[in-house]
């Protein structure tokens, strides 16, 4: 699934399927779901067209939004494993 939809409306964050929300009114409950969707499946997001989606943007203050959130959605999804490995050794009773 991509998780972002550049058009002329404006630059939006895909939260699940077919539910969008605008880069300038995301907030941390969206944010908390999207990592919450990679925590779950890692592949979850499909970040192949990342940047050609990023250069469409034309608003610079979406586009400034969008490449910091993104940055750390990718740094978040490269420790996903780390994480996961960190809680099962601390707390392996809890599925």
């Amino acid at each position: 699934m991509q998780i972002l939809k550049v058009d002329q409306t404006g630059t939006q964050f895909q939260i699940r399927e077919g539910e969008y929300v605008s880069v300038l009114k995301i907030g941390k409950e969206e944010l908390f779901e999207i990592l919450h969707n990679i925590y779950q499946k890692k592949s979850f997001y499909d970040f192949d067209t990342i940047q050609e989606d990023v250069l469409q943007i034309k608003n610079p203050v979406e586009k400034e939004i969008t490449t910091q959130i993104i940055d750390k959605i990718k740094e978040f999804v490269t420790q996903v494993d780390t994480l996961k490995a960190k809680i099962n050794a601390k707390y392996p009773d809890i599925k």
